[in-house]
């Protein structure tokens, strides 16, 4: 019941039947061993106006049923007035995590590390929205649902509260800081992350959360805080020593079962990936399940992998195919980074590949399917560069989808096969890909697999051996024509699945969204611009470490920084801007909050805060920047997109000038490794001159953006339709004003 309602024996998945007849059966599970009404049951059924055949329907629902769920005894039975459901409680999953539930909160006080494990196990057992696919077909099932919701809520609390009571404050606040977003009325976890936050020596962020807790109770409800959490503000303030606890055990940044990660309730262990770890794991908020991926620690931790992350998983997450796996969220943080995409139930290819090799029409498919997906990757400049069995998912239908690309340059020695010398080099997925097809229809790899296979007929075996072992004019030059003569010699033996799969098209006009950094392929039409802001931070000026990007609402700023200046950057475009790391944020009401969050993403070696010394005094930015980077020769360049919400969404103004102030000193300190990037709108212009240092800099270092002349008009419409392979005549503007 704690997910779509479904049945299970020994022999898999047991089929009841239609919505009706399955909220017949939610009914009788809610009400277990307890007689529920006819009457009732058809009340629930159809509401006020039941059809004459109410009745009848009903008992062939239960009829049904019976032959479904009795198995060897006469579980459904009917006793006046109505039916009863006799099951043992053990086997049903909501009265199991009641249970369990129950033992928990007994001996939480007296045995926290008992109680977690039972907590633990019990919300283990959750996979999805509890009875989702019935629960809107009849009024007492939605109010079971509100209940089952609610159990879980307080299961998780409990959890945390034993988290605290056994020293394990630094990982409970991670968690606690996001259910909080969710569930930002709920004053236990106000003050559960109060006291995590205070028991990590963050004293001020725990009463920062006390008045935000304030403010939304106001807000929200009318109200003040409760006389407890008013309380714990009293004693976090006083220092009391009762609030201390043990030191939080040292552990692994592997999460624990049952522990929640930014929302995500980790739920099981599944194996490895690419980067680390692999859980599944449940997303209450859109009650699903997912795959959870927890980058090893040293990995995270890494520079190279800090500088690429966020760019790298953009890029990914972009990428729309149906055989692409798609990638929801991801994040980097002190102490891990993650990614969160579909859960592929069917498993891997290798897994499958274990219970036997595939037949010529199954393989035929899963090249055509896997062959698309990265034919779309290619067109977006991704490589996956190590295509094997393992990284290939499966649904519960079979069919093939492309998972495990690299994000953070996280490979490690070894992991890509160097055939040419690059992991980038696009011939290196038409080897995977063959490398796989070869490995599915006769269970070898390599070469000598296709040459001492039976099972593979001339034609096959030499478009595979051209791939896997090219000669020397070079095998074929990319995934999509190893594909085209894979299919062709597939097809000349009788294939009859000899399909490409979906057909690759992309679409690169963006319409009213703007501009990433991922769509810097389809940026057509700024090119005299990129090249402006990138000779300005070329120049060896006396603020070169500063740029203002300013024009109008809507003049295309933040595209131009995103998709132009940033992409070319990467690219080198000024000596060694290929290694700077880079960052972007929105000011918002607590720039403060955004800035620090901002430089823990790219942070090496991350510390738990930087808040105290980014506010500490006007050289605190200055310090953090040399903290979160991994040398004295390392460049982070800072981009505040939307730069004028310091002056229409911060209040304190007090507050505004320290933060412009800590800018201005962090750009022209002598030894600076910060190089600061601000988009402005044209109408906010006079709103920094009024900051003496940022005046300097602006009036200094600005670049406007302009309108589009319609040469630069015709290359934005025209050039992704070239690159797509698209016929666009040119000439649009002059047309339109003829």
């Amino acid at each position: 019941m704690l997910g779509p309602l479904s049945a299970h024996e020994e022999d898999g998945v047991v089929n009841l039947g239609g919505p009706k007849q399955r909220t017949v059966l939610a009914l009788l599970l809610v009400a277990a061993n307890k007689v529920v009404t006819t009457d009732r049951l058809i009340d629930e059924l159809y509401g006020d106006e039941p059809p004459d055949s109410a009745r009848k329907s009903l008992q062939s629902f239960i009829a049904n049923l019976r032959k479904a769920v009795n198995v060897e005894n006469e579980m459904l039975q009917g006793r006046s007035p109505g039916y009863v459901l006799e099951v043992d409680s053990s086997h049903v999953d909501a009265l199991v995590f009641e249970r369990l539930v129950n033992q928990a909160a007994a001996i939480l006080d007296a045995n926290p590390a008992g109680a977690r494990d039972r907590l633990t196990e019990a919300l283990a057992l959750w996979y999805g929205a509890p009875l989702i696919d019935v629960a809107d077909e009849a009024p007492s099932l939605r109010q079971e649902v509100i209940k089952l919701d609610e159990l879980r809520l307080s299961a998780i609390e409990d959890r945390i509260e034993a988290d605290l009571a056994l020293g394990d404050h630094q990982a409970a606040t991670v968690e606690l800081e996001g259910l909080v977003a969710l569930q930002p009325l709920r004053e236990r976890l106000w003050g559960q992350l109060m006291l995590a936050l205070y028991r990590s020596g963050r004293q001020a962020e725990a009463l920062r959360a006390y008045q935000k807790a304030r403010s939304m109770l106001g807000e929200e409800l009318g109200i003040e805080p409760s006389p407890a959490l008013r309380d714990l503000e009293d004693r976090i303030l006083s220092h009391d020593p009762a609030l201390d606890a043990a030191e939080s055990a040292a552990g692994s940044v592997e999460p624990a079962l049952g522990r929640s990660v930014r929302g995500y309730e980790v739920r099981e262990r599944l194996g490895r990936g690419r980067l680390g770890v692999v859980y599944r794991a449940y997303q209450p908020t859109m009650g699903r399940e997912v795959a959870l991926e927890v980058a090893d620690r040293d990995l995270a931790a890494s520079a190279e992998f800090a500088r690429r992350f966020e760019a790298d998983a953009a890029l990914i997450a972009q990428l729309e195919h149906p055989h692409i796996v798609p990638l929801y969220d991801y994040w980097r943080e002190p102490g891990g980074a993650f990614v969160v995409s579909r859960l592929m139930r069917g498993g891997s290819l290798d897994g499958a590949l274990q219970r036997g090799t595939w037949r010529l029409d199954a393989v035929t498919t899963l090249v055509g399917q896997i062959g698309s997906a990265l034919e779309v990757a290619l067109r977006h400049g991704v490589v996956h560069g190590r295509l094997e069995t393992g990284w290939i998912l499966l649904d519960e239908e079979g069919n093939a989808y492309l998972g495990n690309f690299s994000i953070g340059a996280g490979e490690r020695p070894g992991d890509s096969r160097e055939v040419w010398g690059q992991t980038d080099d696009p011939r290196l997925d038409a080897c995977g890909l063959a490398n796989v097809a070869l490995e599915a229809l006769t269970g070898e790899s390599g070469f000598a697999g296709v040459a001492e296979s039976s099972q593979i007929d001339g034609g096959l075996r030499d478009v595979l051996r051209t791939a896997i072992n090219p000669p020397a004019g070079g095998g074929y030059q990319d995934s999509v024509a190893f594909v085209e003569a894979f299919l062709g010699a597939a097809a000349s033996r009788g294939s009859e699945t000899a399909l490409s799969g979906p057909k690759a098209l992309a679409n690169p006009y963006k319409g009213l969204r703007s501009f990433g950094e991922a769509d810097a392929d389809d940026f057509f039409g700024r090119e005299a611009l990129t090249r402006a802001l990138v000779a300005r931070m070329s120049q060896p000026a006396t603020h070169h470490r500063f740029l203002a990007v300013v024009g109008p609402s809507g003049s295309g700023k933040s595209s131009a920084v995103r998709a132009g200046l940033v992409p070319a950057l990467r690219r080198d475009a000024v000596p060694g801007s290929g290694d700077w790391f880079v960052v972007e944020m929105l000011p918002g009401s607590n720039p403060w909050e955004e800035l620090e969050a901002a430089l823990l993403r790219i942070a090496v070696n991350p510390p738990t805060s930087l808040l105290d010394q980014l506010t500490s005094d006007v050289l605190g930015l200055h310090r953090a920047v040399k903290r979160v980077l991994p040398g004295s020769d390392a460049e982070l360049v800072l981009v505040i997109d939307q730069f004028e919400e310091l002056f229409t969404l911060v209040d304190n103004e007090e507050m505004r000038g320290r933060f412009i102030d800590a800018l201005v000193a962090a750009v022209e300190a002598p030894n600076s490794q910060l190089r600061l990037v601000i988009t402005l709108r044209a109408d906010f212009y006079d709103r920094p001159l009024r900051h003496g240092g940022l005046s300097r800099l602006v009036t200094d270092r600005m670049e406007t953006v302009r309108p589009l002349t319609p040469e630069e008009l015709d290359r934005a419409i025209a050039g992704p339709a070239e690159r797509v392979g698209l016929e666009f005549e040119t000439g649009l503007e002059a047309r339109i004003a003829g």
